[in-house]
Parts: structure tokens; sequence; C-alpha cells
């Protein structure tokens, strides 16, 4: 509507310029030349327009979490593999178990896929032998996934090609995110699986932009495995998925950070 808003106000400032133009002699030539110069240079400010409104709505689609589509049922996982994408790992919130070693190695995991996303604190699921067959699959895409209330509110799609199971999960391979400035150019100080395990906190799948004591510390998403020295690092339960709720990285002491009850991997062959 913005962009129809603009076209009409310039259409209207061109016809009135060319409207008080002096044309004593009446020349009715001059006149429809300037009809059909304005014509073209109108055609040609739409065209512009309609270009940003399409950059513009491609971009809002991409930022938007995907709503649920059942109503008040839950999230199926068939729906969230439309399209050819496999879950092959989902962490659940709050249940105790480590999702650093169920990733990479597959510690404590099920290899029942779930069903879909009923708030539960399930044991963490993996297929199974993924960090051999994770080569040999051949993988084009990887999708990270946060899922709170039964709706997809934050992902990153990144290139898998020749990852490996940790790999991928780095920011020169960013392809698509629902944050803004979560692109490849960006500045980050942690990017990667393993995070931050420096005694003082436990932080996998660690996206952070800059350390500034924990009153200063501004990032993305961290997996919250165990109490830690800030703000972000104490809750009630482990493990947490704690992100920025903003289109952008958030400062992290403001506690204005969601808390995501799942976390869960696709690929993309």
């Amino acid at each position: 509507m913005a962009i129809i808003g603009v076209y009409i106000a310039m259409s209207v400032v061109l016809c009135l310029a060319v409207a008080q133009e002096p044309n004593p002699k009446g020349d009715q030539t001059a006149l429809l030349t300037k009809l059909v110069a304005l014509e073209a240079r109108l055609q040609e400010t739409n065209n512009t327009l309609q270009s940003l409104q399409n950059k513009y709505n491609r971009r809002a689609t991409l930022t938007k979490p995907y709503p649920n589509p059942h109503g008040e049922d839950h999230l199926t996982v068939p729906y969230l593999e439309r399209d050819g994408w496999e879950m092959v790992f989902r962490a659940s919130a709050g249940n105790g178990q480590t999702v650093y070693e169920a990733w990479t190695k597959g510690t404590g995991t099920s290899t029942t896929k779930p069903l879909d996303m009923a708030r539960s604190y399930t044991t963490h699921f993996r297929e199974a032998n993924l960090d051999h067959s994770w080569t040999s699959l051949k993988i084009k895409h990887v999708k990270f996934a946060l899922y709170k209330d039964n709706i997809e509110t934050a992902y990153i799609i990144f290139n898998g090609v020749g990852s490996t199971i940790t790999s991928w999960f780095d920011k020169t391979k960013i392809l698509e995110s629902s944050w803004s400035d979560l692109t490849p150019s960006a500045t980050f100080n942690f990017f990667s699986v393993i995070g931050a395990d420096d005694g003082r906190v436990l932080r996998r799948f660690f996206i952070n932009q800059k350390y500034a004591g924990c009153a200063g510390d501004v990032g993305h998403f961290a997996v919250v495995e165990e109490k830690g020295v800030c703000a972000m690092d104490k809750h009630v339960r482990y493990p947490q998925f704690v992100y920025s709720d903003m289109n952008s990285a958030d400062v992290w002491e403001r506690s204005q950070f969601e808390h995501a009850d799942y976390l869960a991997i696709y690929v993309h062959v």
C-alpha cells in the first residue's frame, strides 16, 4: 500500500508540473510529446517502486516465523519436513541432558523420530549413526530452527556442501536467517557448535557478537548447558535454549531473551 501511495503522489506531482509549463501558442504536438514523456517517466518510476516492493515482500516472508498451520493442533514433523527437508536432530529444553554430546556423539539420544512439536521433556532425538553417515548423505543445506509454543520462532539455513557434523555451523555458510543482521559479513566472537566452555560458562551452538562483561554481552543464541556467571546462564532447569526475540542481536543482560522449547536440525539433500 505504501508503494502505491508513493506512485500516486509522484504521478500527481509530474502531471501538475506539465500543466503549469507555459504553452502560449497552444502547441498540441508539443503537449502530446510532453505527455508521452511523462508516461514513460511514470512507468519507469512504477517499475522501480515495484522492484523495491518485491524485495520488501521477499524479506518479510523470510523473517516471518512459520505459523501453526493446524490451528490449535501441534505442528507435525511431517509438515516441517515438507519440501525435501529431513529432521535429523531435536533437542528438548529442560530435560537434564547435554545437547553437545547428544549432537556430536549421540549420547543418551533416542533414534525414534518425534511425531509433533507438542511440548515435552523427552530425550533428545538423533538420527541413527548420523556422525558416520553425514558425509555420505551429500547434504546441500542444513537448517537450524527454534520452536516455542508450537511456533517456529527463529531459523538459519546454511550451505551444507562438503561439511562435517560440526563445520556447517559457521557464519561463512549462512544462506538465510530470520535475524536480519546474521550474515556472513557480520562480526562474531563466537559462532560454533562447541561454543564457550571456560569453567565460568558452558554455552553450545553459541552465536555471539561481543563480550563486554555480562552487562555488555551481545548475541543471538546459545544452548546453556549449566549454571554460569551471567543472567543468561542462570535457570532452574537445563539445558536452556536462549535467543534474541528481536530481528537482530540483543544485549543478554537485559533478560529480554526468549527460551525455546525445542532446537531442531534438518538436512536437505
